[in-house]
């Protein structure tokens, strides 16, 4: 599966102002990433306010990036849902529309127990007609499940990576060392050097629609054995990290794509919109940034 290595950018959902579902919007979304030399999308995901879409809305949102870019650039459709049946309609939707791979959180909220977990995922490479990456994204899961466990569900047969959003450097070196043939996509954005020398196969994250230049910088200066420059990349991210983080990382990245003059709407409430104080500081804070 080395093809579907490489960088992903993390999509938001557009909304309009009356918050509903925008295509047209979420399609220019796509094509910005693939303006920063992206190697794909990742559709669907925590960053796409997944927790506030409708399974219609999700199914939408596929179909619409997928009529957006071109068959080259890869695409990795995110269908964990609390519905087993929303789980399987996204994952056959996927499929149909091109989609290169699945990805999914393993079943939470419910006290599931390991061997469900393990079912669930057992269940879903048995079903999808691509490849199943494992989304590994304990902050917002709650699920902290211990290395074994997420060592155990990767090594399974069909499941051909992880989608790490975890500060655990050493699983990234214990997941290579053991399955070197099963691809880390590593998702903590601010930790990307430091998992790409610990031996992960690209990244999936959602600043790299604002700093995509300087991530797909920092990947070819490891590649290139220039850590001076990877570590100067880094340093220029985590302080538009940090900038992000002040303001509230979501409503920010709408703020700062808005910015770039991809609009893409607000993020859905309860999430509150930015204080005009607070986005006039963000805008001053990743102007350097996202004018590279």
């Amino acid at each position: 599966m080395a093809e579907l290595a490489g960088l992903y950018a993390a999509l938001p959902t557009a909304f309009d102002a009356s918050f509903a579902y925008d295509g047209t919007a979420q399609a220019a979304l796509a094509r910005h990433a693939r303006s920063l030399g992206m190697e794909g999308v990742f559709v669907g995901g925590s960053t796409a306010e997944v927790h506030s879409l409708s399974l219609g809305e999700r199914l939408a949102a596929l179909r619409d990036v997928a009529e957006a870019l071109p068959s080259g650039i890869r695409r990795i459709a995110h269908v964990g849902a609390m519905q087993l049946d929303d789980v399987l309609a996204l994952t056959d939707a996927a499929a149909e529309l091109g989609y290169d791979a699945v990805a999914s959180t393993p079943p939470f909220y419910s006290p599931y127990s390991a061997a469900d977990r393990r079912w669930f995922f057992e269940l879903l490479v048995e079903r999808s007609r691509l490849p199943v990456f494992f989304y590994h994204i304990p902050s917002l899961t709650g699920l902290a499940l211990p290395q074994a466990e997420v060592l155990e569900l990767l090594a399974l047969p069909g499941i051909v990576g992880m989608k790490l959003s975890h500060s655990d450097i050493d699983l990234v070196l214990r997941a290579k060392a053991a399955m070197p043939g099963k691809l880390v996509l590593f998702g903590s954005d601010n930790l990307l050097l430091p998992a790409l020398a610990a031996g992960a196969d690209g990244g999936v994250g959602s600043t790299y629609n604002l700093f995509g230049r300087q991530i797909v910088g920092l990947r070819d200066a490891v590649a290139a054995g220039d850590l001076g420059l990877a570590r100067r990349l880094q340093a220029e991210i985590n302080s538009g990290i940090a900038a992000l983080v002040e303001a509230g990382v979501f409503p920010a990245l709408k703020a700062g794509l808005a910015a770039m003059g991809v609009p893409c709407g607000a993020c859905r409430p309860p999430a509150r919109p930015l204080d005009e104080a607070v986005a006039a500081r963000l805008r001053e804070r990743l102007q350097p940034l996202i004018s590279a």
